[in-house]
C-alpha cells in the first residue's frame, strides 16, 4: 500500500513538472517570433521623399522608386522632381543628400547605404 502512494505521488508530480514545462515553453517561443517581426518591419524605411545619389527617390509601402512626379505633403511642403523643396510659407530649399521628408512634412536624415 505504501508502495503504491509513493508511485502515485511520484506519478503526480512528474506530471505537473512535464506540464508545467510545456506551458513556459510556448511564450518564449512566441516572444522570439516577435523579436525577428520587429527585425524586420524596422528595416523597413517610412514612406516619404529622400536624396540618394543625388537623385530624388520615394518609399511608399515598403518600395523604393525614383520620384515620378511632384508631391505635395500632408503640411502643404511640396517636392519637385528636381529636389527642390517648397515650403507652404513659399520658402524654397534644394533636398540633399541623406534628407527626408515623411508625408507629414517632417524632415529627417536617412541612411541612404541600402
Amino acid at each position: 500500500m505504501r508502495k503504491q502512494l509513493i508511485l502515485s505521488i511520484l506519478s503526480v508530480t512528474l506530471l505537473v513538472a512535464g506540464c508545467s514545462t510545456t506551458d513556459t515553453m510556448k511564450p518564449k517561443d512566441s516572444m522570439a517570433k516577435d523579436t525577428t517581426m520587429s527585425k524586420e518591419s524596422s528595416s523597413m524605411m517610412k514612406d516619404g521623399i529622400f536624396m540618394k545619389d543625388g537623385k530624388v527617390m520615394e518609399t511608399m509601402d515598403g518600395k523604393t522608386t525614383n520620384l515620378m512626379m511632384d508631391v505635395t505633403l500632408k503640411d502643404g511642403t511640396k517636392i519637385m522632381m528636381d529636389g527642390t523643396v517648397v515650403m507652404k510659407d513659399g520658402t524654397k530649399a534644394m533636398l540633399k543628400n541623406g534628407e527626408m521628408y515623411d508625408m507629414d512634412g517632417m524632415k529627417s536624415m536617412v541612411n541612404t547605404g541600402m
